[in-house]
């Protein structure tokens, strides 16, 4: 069997705001999600873009790896100069988003050669054949379906398109990992899980939570 995990993701809007859920779950949560998100990718933007260097900005995850494995999640135009300093920071697991000029074979083989745990993200609007044929070719061992239609924006309606999104590329890949991001709560965990997702990494279910340590454990629960 798959293993399973929880991770929270948090398009944070500053570092500060990154901080703070970061010490909340510190010691509760063994991963983590950094989302970043480009305005020209989707529209808004988290930190580190709002900044004026993003990639230089990213410096201040090094610490926190100490305290959790980080996974790095990419949306943006160009992922490449982001995935070249993410193991120097200690972060070694990265999503990046499918579109239409993203050099696949690039950032895959570019991936491998630095170590770098690669996964692909997509929303329902792309094709799963082309997922598939991208699993395949690079020899993926992570897809990370987005259970909501828009990517970078918290607390939009779950998308039901993932679940049979989500029993194909199972069918086919018994032992890929298959992550969802975006909508991941209470109710719709458990139709997930279901259906064949063994990684989930809620956002506002956690972050917006009165208490983010208690919402994971809650939510942990329900798949483990």
């Amino acid at each position: 069997m798959l293993p399973v995990a929880v991770i929270p993701s948090y398009p944070a809007p500053s570092y500060a705001a990154l901080a703070s859920v970061l010490e909340q779950l510190s010691g509760v949560a063994p991963r983590f999600q950094v989302d970043v998100v480009a305005a020209t990718f989707a529209g808004v933007a988290s930190w580190p873009e709002t900044e004026s260097d993003p990639v230089h900005a990213l410096a201040a995850l090094h610490d926190w790896s100490k305290l959790f494995q980080l996974e790095v999640d990419l949306m943006v135009n160009d992922p490449l100069p982001y995935l070249a300093v993410l193991p120097a920071l200690g972060v070694t697991s990265a999503v990046v988003h499918l579109h239409d000029d993203l050099p696949v074979a690039t950032v895959c083989d570019y991936a491998k050669t630095s170590d770098i745990d690669l996964a692909v993200a997509c929303t329902a609007a792309t094709a799963l054949t082309a997922v598939e044929t991208i699993v395949k070719e690079f020899a993926l061992n992570k897809v990370q379906l987005m259970g909501i239609a828009e990517v970078g924006k918290q607390g939009q309606p779950f998308d039901e398109r993932v679940l049979p999104r989500v029993r194909s590329l199972r069918a086919q890949f018994p032992d890929l990992t298959i992550a969802i991001d975006g909508a991941v709560n209470e109710t719709t965990i458990a139709q997930l899980y279901a259906a064949g997702a063994n990684e989930f990494a809620p956002g506002s279910a956690i972050v917006a939570a009165p208490d983010p340590a208690r919402a994971y454990k809650q939510l942990h629960a329900l798949v483990t």
